[in-house]
């Protein structure tokens, strides 16, 4: 029985092997697809985050066309600026030109007013000295009319050369007035220039910075759009990696808890070191915002300056006229918009610079990352290699372990259904001698049954005889003497235990009957029991066992059943037995001729029923042993 609990255990630790390698399959499938869909989810924002560097490209794109455009207004504005200025410049030369000839103008009024005074004096001598030559000739007359008309003569001509000396300091005022205004002109001109000067200077200045900005940003661009094709490359090489090393992570689907955990810690180191690099990243970006503050400072510092600047030019362009107030307060306009735009851009570029540089970060944090789980996946895959082999070459033992355990239990089963055949065909020549002991003995009762009905047959003839004699002779009692011969044949027939013979001889038959019963019973046990043998070896065949147990119960019932009849019988046979015995001792009489045939017939009957119950008996033991067995196959 030990064997055959081997082999159920065995063969129930494997059935448990299968179902927990079964249930570690489905978690390994159901974890690998959870990996998958994780890396799925990644491949998704690595894309997204690809398509958003795409859409910051093409925003940068085209900000530097709207940056592009700015400038080429700036050079338009630029170019009017500089005609106006080159305007401002002709008036300048042409105002110029006029004070030249206004000087030329004055100088020849000077030179006029000069030769006229010159003139006025020489006209006065001359009229001095022609009233000194009249006053000669006209001594004569009265002192009193040439006093008074020289008089008057000197008023008029002193109220002449009054009137024209306060015209020629009218027109001498008007003109130094002219000059003056054209010397204010031309100082304010003069000024105006240079504050044009100054401010086209540093919008060359400012312009040349723009263009080299603009070069450098458009190197940048090109540089990072260089990076993004590279990394657009190195990120679609790294997706059909990604993809293949999928299939054969799909294809490998056999992974251990250790594996998990390792991957776990793994994990757990690698968010140590993602917390770290993210420190670094807020340190340096720290530094990086610390600088670009520094940088806007002096950017505000050197906006401060130009606004002191043209606050300046405003204060000194303030009496200019609505032209040069407008283009002033365009100018202003356009340089505060500039500063905007400038400020804006300088933010701009600075945001994209470090959402860049962190995005670098993170793609060479997650390349890194999939280096390790790539590394990770190849230790696993030769980890899950070692343990396949391993697998097989344990699954070769336990196949010839199998193949050997079989062979065991083949020979052992053999043996002990060879064990059982000769222990059954011995069972069967014990049985087939006892029967022919029984029936050789029932044979032998028979015929000492025979004997004595032969025997009580001549008994009764002899008896008949001699009372049929005694009658004739007359020896007989006087009553029997007068009684007829029927009636006394009648009562000798009624008290003679011919009637006890007869009963016997119906018992003999009863008995006899029995006794054939018992042998057809006997032939028919002795036919079912090699049958029924190979059934009871439970180490036959254990995967017979199941088709087997069940008939086995019912077939010790039918033994049971037909013992309980021997047993029936039995007692029926010794109650007939005792019967026998009870009439033969008061039938027959002590002048018994062959009293000691009856005993032994007796004898033999007793011997034959003896032997009977001892039979029963060892069929009883037989029925308890093969009860036992099967109860004990039953509970394996």
């Amino acid at each position: 029985m030990l064997p055959l609990c081997s082999e159920k255990e065995l063969g129930e630790l494997l059935a448990r092997k299968e179902e927990e390698w079964r249930a570690l399959q489905a978690h390994r499938a159901q974890l690998q697809e959870t990996t998958l869909q994780t890396t799925r989810k990644h491949l998704e924002e690595t894309q997204g985050k690809l398509q958003r560097l795409q859409e910051d490209f093409v925003y940068n794109l085209q900000v530097l066309e709207e940056r592009d455009r700015e400038l080429e207004r700036y050079d338009v504005e630029f170019t009017q600026a500089r005609r106006r200025e080159e305007a401002h410049q002709a008036e300048a030369s042409e105002l110029k030109i006029e004070v030249a000839k206004l000087k030329q103008a004055l100088t020849r009024e000077t030179r006029h007013v000069e030769e006229l005074q010159h003139r006025h004096q020489l006209m006065l001598q001359e009229h001095h000295l022609e009233l000194e030559r009249e006053k000669c000739p006209a001594r004569g007359r009265g002192s009193e009319v040439q006093e008074e008309e020289e008089e008057e003569l000197l008023q008029e001509f002193e109220s002449e050369i009054q009137r024209k000396d306060h015209e020629f300091q009218l027109r001498a005022d008007d003109m130094s007035n002219v000059v003056l205004t054209h010397e204010l002109k031309v100082k304010l001109l003069n000024k105006e220039l240079q504050a044009l000067r100054e401010a086209g200077a540093q919008a060359t200045e400012s312009l040349q910075k723009a263009k080299a900005e603009h070069i450098q940003l458009q190197r940048k661009l090109q540089d990072h759009a260089l990076e993004l094709q590279s990394l657009e490359a190195v990120k679609d090489a790294r997706i059909k990696d990604l993809e293949k090393k999928l299939q054969s992570v799909q294809l490998a689907r056999k992974r251990a808890e250790e594996t998990f955990r390792r991957k776990n810690e793994e994990l757990d180191r690698q968010a140590r070191e993602k917390d770290t690099l993210l420190a670094a990243v807020k340190g340096s970006h720290a530094k990086q915002l610390h600088e670009l503050e520094a940088k806007m400072l002096e950017l505000q510092a050197h906006c401060e300056t130009l606004e002191g600047q043209l606050r300046k030019a405003e204060w000194i362009r303030a009496d200019d006229a609505k032209e040069k107030n407008a283009l002033i307060d365009k100018l202003h306009e356009d340089a505060a918009a500039l500063k905007a735009a400038w400020d804006a851009q300088i933010t701009q570029m600075s945001k994209e610079a470090v959402s860049k540089d962190l995005q670098v970060q993170k793609l060479q944090e997650e390349e890194a990352k999939l280096k390790a789980q790539v590394a990770g996946f190849q230790k696993d895959i030769d980890r899950y290699k070692q343990q396949l082999s391993l697998a097989v070459e344990r699954e070769q033992s336990l196949e010839r372990d199998h193949v050997q355990l079989g062979l065991d239990w083949q020979r052992r089963c053999d043996d002990v259904e060879r064990d059982h055949i000769q222990r059954s065909e011995a069972l069967i020549r014990g049985l087939t001698r006892a029967r022919d002991q029984v029936s050789a003995k029932l044979e032998e009762t028979e015929k000492a049954l025979h004997r004595q009905e032969t025997l009580l047959k001549a008994v009764s003839l002899e008896r008949d005889q001699a009372m049929e004699t005694l009658r004739r002779h007359g020896l007989l009692p006087g009553q029997e003497a007068q009684v007829p011969p029927q009636q006394r044949d009648r009562e000798t027939r009624k008290d003679f235990p011919s009637s006890e013979i007869q009963r016997l001889q119906e018992q003999n038959a009863g008995l006899r009957n029995a006794v054939a019963q018992m042998r057809r019973e006997m032939e028919l046990l002795s036919g079912h029991l090699p049958s029924a043998h190979p059934e009871e070896c439970p180490d036959a065949n254990p995967g017979a066992k199941a088709a087997g147990g069940p008939a086995l119960p019912d077939h010790f019932l039918a033994l049971e059943a037909e013992i309980q009849n021997l047993k029936h019988k039995l007692e029926v046979l010794e109650e007939q037995r005792q019967g026998v015995r009870e009439p033969v001792k008061t039938s027959l009489p002590t002048d018994d001729p062959h009293p000691g045939a009856a005993v032994t017939d007796q004898a033999c009957i007793a011997l034959a029923l003896r032997k009977l119950g001892d039979r029963v008996h060892l069929l009883n033991l037989l029925v308890t042993q093969l009860k036992k067995k099967v109860r004990l196959a039953l509970n394996t």
